[in-house]
C-alpha cells in the first residue's frame, strides 16, 4: 500500500448481499469523472495530483486506471481499471486527498461493474496520522463473481472505524487480489452518504435499483404545517429538520411532491428519524400527471411505528405524488424528517 509509517487495520466489513436498497438521505459527490476533460490524471508516488498506481504492489503486474464511455451509472464517463495480476496476485492504486473531514457522513458508496473473475476488489482508506502516530487503515472486501454493475455501500462502523475516525483521510486505495491473470473493472459515481438509519455491514445492490434513488424532487406541499416546520424540511436532506402538521393527526390531511417532470417510481420511504411516534397511523398513495386530476389509490396501508414507514407499490409513472392521511390519533401529529422517491428499475 502506498504508506509512509507504521499502519493498523482497524477493520475489514462484512459483507451483506441483498435488494434491499440503503435508506440514504443526503450525497455528496466525492467524484463522478465528469471534470477531467478526457484524460484521467495518473500519478507515479509520491507525487500527488492524480490517481496513483501503486510501486509496493507486484511490479510484474500491470494496474492502468483510465476514463471510459463504456460502462458508467449516468454522465459521460467512469474510470476503467484494467490490470494483469502475476507473481504475487495482487496490486493496488490510490488517491491522495487533502485530509477532508468526513465525520458528517455516516459512509460511501461506489458505482462498480465487476468483471466476474472471482478476484477480491478491496475499497481502503488510510487515515491521517493521529497522536498515537499510526496510520489507521480500514478495508471493505468484495468478491466479484458476476459481471452485473452493483452499488456497494459501505459504512463507516462497517469498516471497524467511527464517524470521529473520519476527519482527516488521506488516501483512498483500490486493490486487486486473486489469482494470475487479467481484467477489466469500471467504477463510477462515488458519493459521501447520510443515512436515515443505521447500517453495519458493507452491502451490494443493483445497481438499478439504487442508482435509481431520486432527490430530484422540486416542491413539496401539504394541507397543513406547523411554525418553523414546512414542507421543504423533509427535502433538505438534514435529519435534524422535519415537516410537522403541528396538530394531531386526522384523516384528510395529506402531503404532496412535484418531481418536477414525469418520472416512474415505484416506492416512497417516509424517514422518522427524531419524531419515531409521529408515523401515519394508516394512508394511501395517489397519482398524477397535472396536479389537479388524481388517480385511485395506488397503496393503501399504516404506517410503521418507530422506524420508517416504506411504502412500496407497482410502478408508476407521474409528475405529482399525493400521500394522504387516513387514520387519526389524538396523541400525536404527523411528522416527516425525510422522504425519499425511488425509480422504477432501468436495468442498468
Amino acid at each position: 500500500m502506498l504508506l509512509s509509517v507504521v499502519t493498523t487495520q482497524v477493520g475489514t466489513a462484512q459483507v451483506a448481499n441483498t435488494n434491499t436498497v440503503p435508506d440514504v438521505v443526503a450525497t455528496q459527490m466525492y467524484d463522478n469523472f465528469e471534470s477531467y476533460g478526457n484524460t484521467l490524471p495518473v500519478t507515479n508516488w509520491p507525487n500527488p495530483g492524480g490517481y496513483m498506481i501503486d510501486p509496493w504492489g507486484d511490479p510484474n503486474s500491470g494496474f492502468f486506471p483510465s476514463l471510459s464511455t463504456d460502462y458508467k451509472a449516468d454522465g459521460n464517463y467512469s474510470m476503467r481499471l484494467d490490470y494483469n495480476l502475476e507473481d504475487k496476485g495482487w496490486n493496488s492504486m490510490g488517491h491522495l486527498l487533502d485530509y477532508p473531514d468526513w465525520s458528517a457522513w455516516d459512509g460511501v458508496r461506489y458505482w462498480v461493474k465487476p468483471d466476474g473473475s472471482g478476484r477480491t476488489l478491496s475499497f481502503s482508506f488510510l487515515e491521517h496520522v493521529g497522536s498515537d502516530g499510526i496510520k489507521h487503515f480500514h478495508s471493505a472486501d468484495y468478491q466479484m463473481t458476476d459481471t452485473t454493475p452493483v452499488v456497494v455501500t459501505i459504512p463507516w462502523s462497517g469498516l471497524g472505524a467511527s464517524q470521529a475516525n473520519v476527519w482527516g483521510v488521506e488516501e483512498q486505495i483500490w486493490s486487486v487480489k486473486g489469482t494470475p491473470g487479467p481484467g477489466t473493472i469500471y467504477v463510477d459515481k462515488i458519493e459521501l452518504i447520510k443515512m436515515a438509519s443505521p447500517l453495519y455491514n458493507m452491502v451490494i445492490t443493483p445497481a438499478s435499483s439504487t442508482s435509481a434513488w431520486n432527490r430530484n424532487i422540486r416542491v413539496a406541499n401539504a394541507s397543513q404545517s406547523a411554525w418553523n416546520h414546512p414542507p421543504g424540511n423533509a427535502l433538505d436532506g438534514d435529519l435534524t429538520t422535519n415537516w410537522q402538521t403541528g396538530s394531531s393527526q386526522t384523516s384528510g390531511q395529506w402531503f404532496a411532491l412535484d418531481l418536477g417532470n414525469t418520472q416512474s417510481f415505484n416506492q416512497i420511504v417516509l424517514g422518522q428519524t427524531g419524531v419515531q411516534n409521529d408515523y401515519p397511523r394508516s394512508y394511501q398513495v395517489q397519482v398524477s400527471s397535472d396536479g389537479t386530476n388524481w388517480s385511485a389509490p395506488v397503496v393503501k396501508g399504516s404506517g410503521t411505528a418507530g422506524a420508517n414507514t416504506t411504502i412500496s407499490f407497482s410502478p408508476q409513472s407521474a409528475r405529482y405524488i399525493s400521500i394522504t392521511q387516513t387514520g387519526s390519533n389524538a396523541s400525536y401529529w404527523w411528522s416527516i424528517a425525510e422522504i425519499n422517491t425511488y425509480l422504477a428499475s432501468k436495468g442498468s
